[in-house]
C-alpha cells in the first residue's frame, strides 16, 4: 500500500504528470483529488516512509539480529517525533504509531538488546542522542564484558 500511496505522491508532485492523473481519473469517471486528499498523500507517505524502511531492515535475511532492534526503532521513533510537528492532516497516524511502538516494543528495549546494539559495528553508539545515555551504555557494557570474564576465568555458571 505504501508504494501504491508514494507513486501517487510522485505523480503529483510534477505539475504535468498530476494533469495526466487527473485526464486518467476524467476518463474513468472517477472524482480527481481535492487539495485535501492531495495533502493526505503527502503526508502518508512522510509519516510511512520511516515505517517501511524499518520493516524492510527487521524482515532482512541475510544481516539482522538482536543487534539492529534497537537502534531501528530508535531512528523509527525520533522520525516519527520530527515530521509529527509539521503534519496537518496525518498527524494523528504518526502518534499513533509512536505509540505503538513504544507499547509493543517497549520489553525489547531492554538492556541486552541495547547492549547488542552497541557492540554491533554498524552500530555502536551512533543510535544514541543523549551524551548521559552513552556514558552509562559503555559503563554498563564494560561492566558486563568484567563479569562475563571473571565467570569464564572462574568457570562460574552463567545465569
Amino acid at each position: 500500500m505504501y508504494d501504491a500511496v508514494a507513486k501517487v505522491n510522485d505523480l503529483l508532485a510534477v505539475l504535468e504528470q498530476e494533469t495526466k492523473l487527473d485526464q486518467l481519473l476524467d476518463q474513468l469517471d472517477i472524482k480527481r483529488l481535492q487539495p485535501m486528499h492531495k495533502t493526505f498523500v503527502a503526508e502518508y507517505v512522510t509519516v510511512m516512509r520511516p515505517v517501511r524502511t524499518a520493516l524492510d531492515v527487521l524482515q532482512g535475511d541475510k544481516v539482522v539480529g538482536l543487534g539492529y532492534l534497537v537502534p531501528t526503532l530508535t531512528v523509527v521513533k525520533n522520525r516519527l517525533k520530527e515530521c509529527s510537528q509539521t503534519l496537518r492532516v496525518c498527524k494523528p497516524l504518526a502518534v499513533a504509531l509512536q505509540t505503538a511502538v513504544n507499547t509493543r516494543f517497549s520489553e525489547m528495549m531492554e538492556l541486552n538488546a541495547q547492549l547488542a546494539a552497541v557492540v554491533n559495528p554498524m552500530f555502536k553508539l551512533d543510535w544514541v542522542d543523549d551524551a548521559t545515555a552513552k556514558v552509562t551504555l559503555t559503563q554498563l557494557l564494560k561492566n558486563h564484558t568484567k563479569h562475563r570474564h571473571l565467570q569464564h576465568q572462574f568457570r562460574l555458571p552463567l545465569h
